[in-house]
């Protein structure tokens, strides 16, 4: 015959088993991080060339369109940050680049959508009379990413 403190270890198994799997399952029923969210930001760089004598109009022309536009997708949570860089060098392959800083990994192509409306909705404000096309071209785009 069992005696009545013999069935108290059996319940402190027991107990520690339900604890056990309970933790256990409310661990694995939370949503794992988002891969996309977990990974460094997307930066983009487009990289700008003005025509002759045209840097600064250039420069100016970006602060008052993409910049512009840069801005309102920082305040609607679309962008993380943005920024103008001029190249220091007057003869260098570049002039000017923008780098916009995203929310997340997956970039522009998360945010195409509602940037489209910001860039649907902007007036383009003209520099002298003229506008990209007139004051220099894009050369290219590159995608980044900050590494630590």
């Amino acid at each position: 015959m069992l005696q009545p403190w013999s069935s108290r270890p059996l319940r402190f198994v027991a107990l520690a088993l339900v604890l056990l799997c309970s933790a256990t399952t409310s661990a694995t029923d939370r949503p794992a991080a988002s891969p996309v969210a977990a990974a460094a930001p997307a930066i983009t760089w487009t990289y700008l060339k003005a025509n002759p004598g045209d840097r600064e109009h250039l420069a100016d022309f970006l602060e008052a369109n993409w910049l512009a536009m840069d801005a309102q997708a920082v305040e609607a949570g679309l962008f993380r940050g943005y920024r103008l860089l001029v190249n220091d060098q007057a003869d260098g392959e570049w002039d000017v680049v923008v780098e916009v800083t995203y929310n997340d990994a997956c970039g522009y192509a998360c945010v195409a959508e509602a940037f489209e409306a910001i860039r649907a909705r902007h007036v383009e404000q003209r520099v002298d009379g003229r506008g990209l096309r007139e004051l220099g071209r894009v050369l290219r785009t590159e995608t980044v990413r900050a590494r630590g």
